[in-house]
């Protein structure tokens, strides 16, 4: 077995769309390393494709963009049989030739010439059920291969954090939400996107290539495509994301599980984790007043429930932090409706109008005002610490019994500890 460490620099499959993405997601230092790792693997896949019939071990930044490239599928097969004539799978980040069993395979589920062949209709043959078929596969060495991955994450981001805790956890969810998402393309939809945690183990089902393309046959007599995007921003996604939702609520006559909660982001967007968990088990979550929301309903809940903490307990907590008062701390005089920064927004947009015009001043200087009075309302109008020290006082008696520590970061955050 070849080990392929060359460098050239020619971008001939097109790839400099994934350097962000090779950075903020998968750990590397700066955009001249990815460059450097696309050459590497450009000249890995020329290898390959100039003689196929020897197995081949990538360099460890060559396999990286092996994996983005695998997983822009439709990109990646147009590339593979127009060089080497035939797909190039990847089995545990090696190419080994594949039989002529597979070979087969492969011609019959994307065609044999350099465009794959992909239709939206299903393709769902009627000498057997395809659903039934997807509800009996097993996918337990699959969730180990996602659980390998969420673990060696080189950019831990939230959507990872919290996607361990979920699938290992409650992992039989995990699968089915997966199930789900195929049979929806089974079924003929287009255009859906899937939430992190699902596309994750997506991910990890095609770069086990063989398997993948096994499965595939079996259940749906057609490869079934993936197409990240890799040039779009975050928000291209949302509109999919959404829409997809409101076919799986159709589909199944229910919301979407919790695991559909988080789309994540990508390209360095990415927010602050609801919880991280501490080395080794020590959870800890920062809540910030009118910051709560669903999320910190269903996401943190399944980590304290094992400490005994029930789900209207942990309802009462947040609804009863969330809606502190903010008020004049120097003298403790409540403000109200602050809270709602729509109506914060209103009450400065109309002091600003009432001060251009009470006192005719020019443009420059309502800025100058709107900046000074912004400040100064943040430095001055903060939530009532009084009221957020009776809140924990009143819950410390029931959660310090369930070894649940709450803490007091001012002026606006709470953090809650616990031993998971």
């Amino acid at each position: 077995m070849k080990s392929v460490t060359l460098f050239t620099s020619h971008n001939f499959l097109g790839l400099n769309r994934v350097v962000r993405r090779l950075v903020t997601e998968y750990g590397l230092k700066d955009s001249k390393i990815a460059f450097q790792a696309i050459s590497e693997y450009e000249c890995f896949f020329s290898a390959i494709s100039s003689d196929p019939q020897k197995s081949y071990k990538p360099s460890y930044l060559a396999d990286l963009v092996w994996q983005l490239h695998m997983l822009d599928t439709k990109a990646y097969t147009k590339d593979c049989f127009q060089r080497a004539g035939q797909y190039i799978h990847r089995c545990n980040g090696v190419y080994f030739p594949q039989s002529a069993e597979l070979s087969g395979i492969a011609r019959e589920l994307l065609g044999n010439y350099a465009e794959p062949i992909h239709s939206h209709t299903p393709f769902i043959q009627k000498e057997f059920n395809s659903i039934s078929i997807l509800d009996q596969e097993d996918f337990s060495a699959l969730l180990q291969r996602v659980r390998h991955s969420l673990e060696h994450k080189a950019v831990v981001l939230a959507w990872v954090t919290e996607s361990l805790y979920l699938i290992n956890s409650e992992p039989e969810t995990a699968i089915r939400e997966y199930k789900r998402f195929i049979e929806l393309m089974l079924l003929g939809e287009r255009s859906l996107t899937p939430c992190k945690l699902v596309d994750e183990i997506w991910h990890q089902h095609i770069l086990d290539s063989k398997s993948y393309f096994l499965f595939c046959y079996r259940v749906a007599g057609r490869y079934l495509h993936h197409a990240p995007h890799y040039e779009k921003p975050h928000r291209f996604h949302k509109s999919r994301f959404q829409k997809t939702q409101v076919i799986y609520k159709k589909y199944f006559d229910s919301k979407p599980n919790k695991i559909w909660i988080q789309m994540g982001c990508c390209c360095g967007s990415e927010p602050d984790p609801l919880f991280i968990i501490d080395s080794p088990v020590c959870m800890k979550a920062r809540l910030k007043i009118n910051n709560i929301n669903r999320q910190h309903y269903e996401l943190i809940h399944p980590v304290l429930k094992s400490k005994g903490v029930s789900e209207d307990l942990w309802k009462s907590f947040l609804n009863a932090f969330n809606s502190v008062p903010y008020a004049v701390n120097s003298v403790h005089l409540t403000i109200p409706f602050w809270n709602s920064s729509f109506l914060r927004t209103m009450i400065m947009l109309f002091l600003f109008v009432f001060c251009g015009f009470a006192f005719s001043i020019p443009g420059y200087g309502i800025l100058v005002i709107m900046v000074a009075l912004i400040l100064f309302i943040e430095e001055v109008i903060k939530p009532d610490s009084r009221e957020i020290q009776e809140i924990i006082h009143l819950y410390s008696l029931r959660f310090n019994e369930l070894d649940v520590a709450i803490t007091f970061e001012k002026p606006d955050s709470i953090v809650v500890c616990a031993e998971i």
